[in-house]
């Protein structure tokens, strides 16, 4: 069996309601780590939620326990302050819901949300994000292994809350 020393959570498109969901993300062999990429590729006002739940599973991984440090935010960031917002500079996931935008890293925004920037992001390739975004990337290490999280999808997307539409494992 393969030792696990990292996992990376990719979620795209997301669906999410519930702030307060509990998730339980496995430990991992050796000393891992967990990542998440959070990529929301859709922009404009038509698009609110596919960003809103973004920063909705930001929140939910945050509040579990994985640092910002290591979690990796791509969205275009244009409906927190787009003009047919009623409350500039906020953005909620559900009628009534909380601000879900506070605090949330915007590593990639507006042109830097490609899939290039995606790939790079994903294959830890810094050198090739010069002058894109934060730079930051999913450091793995060399026994890394970067899987799609389908028992975690599973159970999120039974609580209502987290993925519908994912990428493939590198």
């Amino acid at each position: 069996m393969l030792k696990v020393l990292s996992s990376v959570l990719v979620l795209l498109m997301t669906s999410g309601h519930y702030l307060g969901l509990e998730i339980n993300l496995p430990e991992l062999e050796n000393g891992g780590v967990h990542w998440a990429l959070l990529v929301a590729g859709s922009n404009t006002w038509s698009n609110y939620r596919h960003q809103a739940d973004i920063c909705h599973a930001y929140q939910v991984l945050h509040k579990n326990g994985i640092p910002d440090e290591r979690i990796v935010v791509m969205m275009y960031d244009d409906i927190a302050n787009n003009r047919m917002n009623p409350e500039p500079g906020k953005v909620i996931n559900k009628p009534n819901g909380v601000n879900v935008y506070e605090g949330v890293p915007k590593d990639y925004t507006g042109d830097d949300v490609t899939p290039s920037v995606f790939l790079n992001v994903l294959q830890g390739k810094k050198e090739a994000l010069n002058g894109h975004g934060s730079g930051k990337v999913i450091a793995r290490r060399m026994n890394s292994q970067v899987k799609l999280r389908q028992d975690l999808i599973m159970e999120v997307k039974s609580r209502k809350s987290i993925p519908q539409a994912f990428c493939p494992a590198f």
